[in-house]
């Protein structure tokens, strides 16, 4: 059987904190076996304390199913670059489990997962994805006592995966702005260039969301609210009245503590093309 192009991605569980300092974690991914045994895959962004990270960098790895390809996880401080966990799991495996998903219980967190997908789903090939957002009126969850706190929103962009066996659906980060400190209105930074491959399987009708997470010193980040929505979608709601147009926001919705889901504030799309 010929290989497949796959992406391979990580997201890790509640990896335990330092008794002093804070946990900045990165992954290195490295073949264990096979014929590629030894060569190092690459290694994912590190993220700013932040104890479940959802890592956005994707590899691209030549899958073939009759080829034994292991690979080594590996979870590191970036702040020391101490070792704090690590997994071991074999892609063509991953890929024929439920949601092309497959995780492992391991010493330093309580699960590391790794999730295996065909790359190419549709025919939108060239180019990339540019895209600016801006949010309003974000719901302020971290007010405190004396209502003097401010949330620190900053957004993922995730593709929605779904395995048709199992109904077994999953949303993975495809890029994650920066937080902006005690900002109910942030203005992101503009991404220039997130190619199709990542942002949409080659395919700018492929759903997905944009979801706004109020960033927390403690590493344990809350949800604010989510839109789902596509690329093609997005460049067609771009803002037509500057930074703060309303009429063509879209509104995030979410659920905040034990109450019903409600809207949480507006996505401003200040700018959207694929070039």
């Amino acid at each position: 059987m010929a290989p497949k192009r796959m992406q391979f991605t990580l997201f890790v569980e509640k990896l335990k904190k330092p008794i002093l300092g804070r946990l900045d974690p990165y992954a290195v991914v490295t073949f264990s076996g096979g014929p590629n045994e030894g060569i190092e895959i690459g290694t994912t962004e590190t993220l700013e304390n932040d104890l479940n990270p959802e890592f956005t960098s994707t590899f691209y790895v030549d899958v073939d199913p009759d080829v034994f390809m292991p690979v080594r996880v590996e979870i590191f401080n970036g702040r020391n670059d101490k070792l704090m966990a690590e997994a071991e799991f074999e892609l063509s495996s991953v890929y024929s489990s439920s949601n092309n998903m497959d995780s492992r219980e391991v010493e330093g967190c309580d699960r590391i997962y790794a999730h295996v997908t065909e790359s190419i789903k549709g025919t939108d090939t060239q180019g990339s994805f540019h895209f600016q957002l801006r949010g309003l009126d974000i719901l302020n969850v971290e007010e405190g006592v004396l209502k003097l706190g401010r949330s620190d929103p900053f957004f993922l962009l995730e593709k929605k995966t779904i395995d048709h066996k199992t109904s077994i659906l999953r949303w993975v980060p495809s890029y994650r702005s920066d937080h902006k400190e005690d900002n109910l209105n942030p203005f992101w930074e503009k991404h220039e260039g997130l190619s199709l491959e990542n942002a949409c399987y080659c395919d700018v009708n492929w759903p997905i969301r944009i979801r706004v997470m109020d960033w927390q010193k403690n590493g344990k980040h809350r949800e604010i609210g989510i839109v789902e929505t596509t690329v093609a979608a997005l460049i067609s709601s771009q803002s037509k009245k500057g930074n703060a147009d309303r009429e063509e926001a879209l509104e995030l919705h979410g659920k905040v503590g034990k109450g019903t889901a409600k809207k949480t504030g507006l996505i401003v799309v200040v700018e959207a093309s694929i070039e």
